[in-house]
């Protein structure tokens, strides 16, 4: 749920859009308003829609259509480079109370900078795709936006989307390979 109290209508444009919502519908007394969220109408210039709508489907309905299209989107991690330090590459991570560790990772720019606010003043982000994700964090799993939704992206789950992938990739490349047979 979002608060729109005191909110211009491109602000609520905006927060909706970097939601994961394609279409906004204004209702009125009389009448309903469907208006297409275009970019160039948004406020904010970093959005990661999908991410946020293929999450919200995941933890809604246990989506297997959303977990398989995790695999394409885009994440940001905070990271932190000192070349003072043995390890100079240090991201960010969160423990829960249990004892429970988990890199942190965020759907946008506008979740970064709330956390960075926060927590992270050193850190910078750092955009990659799932499978760096997966390189980084598969054993320990990431939690997404750590001040917002709380997504955890288990460590399983991260294994279950990778293990999709190769079969995709594999499944691309027999085609290919058949095409390629067809034209000779």
């Amino acid at each position: 749920m979002i608060d729109v109290t005191n909110r211009s209508l491109r602000d609520i444009s905006s927060l909706c859009y970097a939601s994961g919502a394609s279409h906004l519908s204004i209702v009125g007394e009389d009448d309903v308003e469907d208006e297409k969220l275009l970019r160039e109408n948004l406020i904010r210039r970093y959005y990661n829609s999908d991410l946020n709508a293929y999450l919200r489907l995941q933890v809604r309905f246990k989506s297997l259509e959303a977990k398989r299209k995790l695999a394409d989107c885009k994440y940001i991690v905070a990271v932190n480079i000192d070349k003072n330090r043995e390890e100079y590459i240090v991201y960010a991570s969160a423990k829960s109370k249990s004892g429970l560790s988990a890199l942190v990772a965020f759907s946008d720019l506008a979740e970064f900078e709330q956390w960075k606010n926060k927590y992270g003043q050193k850190y910078k982000p750092l955009e990659i795709d799932f499978l760096g994700l997966q390189r980084l964090g598969g054993r320990h799993g990431f939690l997404i936006n750590p001040l917002t939704s709380k997504f955890y992206l288990s460590p399983e789950l991260i294994d279950e989307i990778r293990r999709f992938l190769a079969e995709r990739n594999e499944e691309r490349k027999k085609m290919l390979e058949s095409e390629k047979k067809e034209q000779q």
